[in-house]
């Protein structure tokens, strides 16, 4: 279930006395449109999706009451069908439940688990805030004993003496600490590597085949990278919007003569190292070669692109995605068309700091959106196997949080931590589109390497 590390482990060949610590225990609709509307406010404005005038909601993937997939938002709470027939039969029906262990198994309930105890998932679903009265099924709500009592409860946990009428468990009791440290040790082991001096030139020879070659370099020491100041410039030149460079058929510069050993080109070997990430779970280890091709397809930019965005956003206190080196991929006013490259760079860090998102929150989220099970290629074995992962890494985080915020803003976070990550799939995926189109005409440059053709054909 958790990372067990193996040492003193050689990597082609090469044994140098370090530690390498390697891990064996252990969907989404497309954006048609982009608006490129001016801002009319000095914020950035926010991705958005159709025809730039409203914003869509975003769908949750995850249950909050168990952990399943959702379905979408249901009596005002992110759930699967099954939560949300169960809530509605329960009211209907006028059922009381009682739980024969004292309400204890609140905490594991589960896809598997939920049909166990039916009063601790009623009740999970009343603390999380489904709402009776949009239950249209029930109709004569004003008689119904049930939904009064389930409405008297929810204001109660809305009341500042909630406090007294729920025990809150403290963060080093949380059941959940030692998966949340381990993960912890995890990012800063991912973070070290973004700051060694391990450096793939760029190539076009590599491939997601050649990053999965042998075990995961998270825990070799490759030395602190030199920090060079002013910052390396980007190699790409000034920066141009992928829409432009479409619009009006602007190519990427061809590969310098020479480029600084101290040079990294972020947007390679942020895939790399995320890749060396996910080789440390040991689902992954026990993925088929093909299974582990789609994973990193699915997954790579995105677990990328929150791994610099939170990284800037707590290390480096900065608005922006700032790297280790003090690159910055988007220097300059931004124009209008880089609505893409703004939700990377930018409206991701204000949405964490809307959320207030601390690291043990970060950490769980980065493992929820990295066990993505939605693809065919998984034979039934492998995606029920990560979709179990997903659940653990889920119900881990709907318990932190109900831990740090307490039960009336617990859920809520909870579930717009959920809505961050479907947003960022939904801008993923029209980057993707639109980087097939630019290979398509020729605008990519000589020297992409063929790892980034395959993350970003996904």
């Amino acid at each position: 279930m958790y990372p067990t590390w193996i040492h003193s482990c050689e990597w082609n060949g090469m044994n140098n006395g370090n530690n390498c610590y390697v891990s064996h225990g252990l969907s989404f609709p497309s954006i048609d449109t982009i608006d490129s509307s001016p801002s009319t406010s000095g914020s950035p404005p926010p991705f958005e999706e159709g025809n730039g005038q409203e914003k869509k909601a975003e769908s949750p993937k995850i249950c909050a009451v168990c952990g399943d997939k959702a379905s979408g938002l249901n009596y005002e709470v992110a759930s699967c069908y099954g939560c949300k027939s169960f809530f509605r039969r329960t009211l209907q029906n006028k059922k009381r439940f009682v739980c024969t262990n004292g309400g204890k198994c609140k905490g594991a309930i589960s896809k598997v688990a939920r049909l166990h105890c039916r009063a601790c998932r009623f009740d999970r679903c009343v603390e999380l805030g489904m709402n009776p009265l949009a239950v249209n099924a029930v109709e004569d709500k004003d008689s119904n004993w049930l939904v009064h009592e389930v409405l008297r409860k929810q204001q109660q946990l809305k009341s500042p003496s909630s406090s007294q009428l729920i025990p809150v468990v403290k963060p080093t009791e949380c059941k959940y600490d030692r998966l949340i440290e381990e993960m912890i040790y995890l990012e800063e082991a991912h973070q070290r590597l973004r700051r060694s001096q391990f450096n793939p030139h760029v190539d076009p020879a590599i491939s997601v085949e050649w990053c999965l070659l042998g075990p995961s370099r998270m825990g070799v020491d490759f030395g602190e990278m030199p920090l060079v100041y002013p910052p390396h410039s980007p190699s790409h030149g000034p920066f141009v919007p992928i829409v432009v460079r479409i619009r009006d058929r602007i190519p990427f510069p061809p590969k310098p003569d020479v480029l600084p050993p101290t040079y990294k080109k972020w947007v390679l070997v942020d895939l790399i190292y995320t890749i060396e990430w996910l080789k440390t779970f040991d689902f992954f280890q026990h993925l088929e070669e093909r299974e582990k091709f789609q994973l990193v397809k699915n997954v790579t930019q995105l677990v990328s692109i929150l791994t610099a965005a939170f990284y800037s956003y707590e290390v480096l206190n900065s608005d922006c995605t700032v790297m280790p080196d003090g690159q910055i991929l988007i220097n300059g006013e931004l124009p209008k068309e880089a609505m893409i490259e703004r939700a990377h760079n930018l409206e991701i860090i204000e949405r964490f700091k809307a959320l207030q998102m601390d690291r043990k929150e970060y950490v769980l989220l980065k493992a929820i959106m990295a066990c993505d099970p939605d693809h065919e290629c998984f034979c039934p074995e492998s995606r029920q196997a990560l979709q179990t992962q997903r659940e653990l890494f889920s119900k881990s985080l709907m318990s932190y949080v109900l831990t740090r915020r307490g039960p009336l803003k617990g859920p809520q976070a909870f579930t717009q931590m959920l809505s961050l990550m479907t947003w960022q799939q939904k801008v993923v995926k029209k980057y993707k589109d639109l980087y097939l189109l630019l290979q398509a005409l020729n605008l990519g440059g000589p020297w992409t390497p063929q790892v980034m053709l395959e993350v970003f054909s996904a």
